[in-house]
């Protein structure tokens, strides 16, 4: 029987899970799967702008894999992975324990670059990165505790990162601190290219207008963290009490251990397939692969469409590993991959705080409140589409 172990919970993974569950429902000798993955939450990072403002709480914008897997006989096994041994098809935890496999599929996410500090840059404020999110979401809810009891005291927060993930953060965070004190401000650091660079010119035009509507400051420059806080363009930002960093995306740095063929940002390099390029019984899908021969943007949004064909590819290989243990009449069951074809233009609802949102796809944009209603129509069915009552 083969054992397809999905390390980590990412977006992909979870319509893996629903497609697993429906085919173990009806054949369950056809594989024995594990799940590994550091907690329990998978946090959907679309409504994460929306719980900072304060509109979601925080069980609205993410699932409960345990409760994912009830009933089911998919293992969960909550622990960090430390490494993978592809030749020895085994993976390293982070309790000196080990997990081997049959197939495997990586679902990890990536991390978040850091901004260049000098020793002891961070205790002049407060520092926060959006990644991992189980672990920002606990900093961010002591942070608004904390500055909803310091009364006459105006809050200076920054954040670092002028791209699609910074815009909104910095929309957020300026309307949860000014439902405190209107006195509170948010300056966004964007780096040289401005806000969001990769986005159509109306779109960057609707985004700049309503950081000025807003009065969020926007410093177009490099940040740095010194002994005496924080640096734009070489200059002190005096007064900064916080730092949200979103300022792009990194390869987790132990896939480097690995014998697995990395791009050379250092991710797990994948053909159309998202399979292994050297390891042919590993598959990795989101933004812990890239894609060489048509490189993908780092979103959510090919994870999630990325997901069916994943699903597909896995219970291909699956079924025909089943098909030749059986040895029906000497056939093998032909493997039938699918190739992920993404779409030239993809559609970006990009929250802008105070229930607005702006709409992108390609050169078209549109803004306004009913895209905001959008947006959360569509991340609420995401939700719970993969939510189940314990009924």
């Amino acid at each position: 029987m083969t054992h397809l172990v999905l390390l980590g919970a990412g977006h992909a993974h979870l319509f893996v899970l629903q497609q697993l569950l429906s085919t173990l429902q009806n054949t369950p000798d056809i594989c024995k799967v594990t799940l590994i993955s550091p907690q329990r939450w998978q946090f959907y990072s679309g409504m994460i702008p929306g719980w900072i403002e304060g509109i979601y709480s925080i069980d609205q914008c993410r699932i409960d894999i345990k409760n994912l897997l009830t009933g089911s006989d998919i293992r969960f096994v909550e622990l960090d992975a430390v490494g993978i041994d592809p030749d020895a098809q085994t993976i390293q935890l982070s309790d000196a324990s080990s997990v081997h496999y049959d197939l495997l599929s990586i679902d990890i996410g990536s991390g978040v670059r850091s901004i260049p500090a000098s020793d002891g840059a961070q205790s002049a404020y407060q520092f926060m990165n959006i990644k991992p999110l189980a672990r920002f979401c606990d900093q961010w809810h002591t942070f608004i505790e904390t500055t909803a009891q310091t009364k006459n005291t105006a809050i200076k927060l920054a954040v670092i990162g002028g791209g699609a993930a910074g815009v909104e953060l910095a929309f957020a965070a300026n309307a949860r601190l000014k439902q405190l004190s209107p006195s509170n401000k948010v300056t966004l650091v964007t780096g040289q290219q401005g806000v969001l660079p990769n986005f159509s010119r109306m779109t960057r035009w609707l985004a700049h207008r309503q950081l000025r509507e807003q009065s969020i400051t926007v410093l177009k420059g490099h940040a740095k963290s010194s002994d005496k806080g924080l640096m734009v363009n070489d200059k002190i930002q005096h007064g900064v009490d916080c730092v949200l960093t979103a300022t792009g995306a990194c390869a987790l740095p132990w896939l480097t251990q690995t014998k697995l063929q990395l791009a050379e940002n250092g991710y797990i390099a994948v053909d159309e397939y998202h399979r292994s390029l050297t390891h042919p019984t590993v598959f990795a899908a989101g933004d812990t692969c890239s894609r060489l021969n048509s490189p993908l943007k780092r979103s959510g949004v090919h994870a999630v469409r990325a997901g069916p064909i994943l699903a597909h590819n896995l219970l291909s290989c699956i079924k025909a590993n089943a098909a030749s243990l059986e040895g029906s009449a000497g056939k093998a069951l032909p493997l039938t991959l699918k190739a992920f074809k993404p779409r030239r233009h993809s559609l970006f609802l990009l929250a802008s705080g105070r229930r607005h949102a702006i709409g992108s796809w390609g050169p078209f944009t549109v803004a306004g409140r009913w895209v905001w209603r959008w947006k959360d129509s569509i991340d609420q069915r995401f939700i719970h589409s993969f939510s189940y009552d314990d009924e």
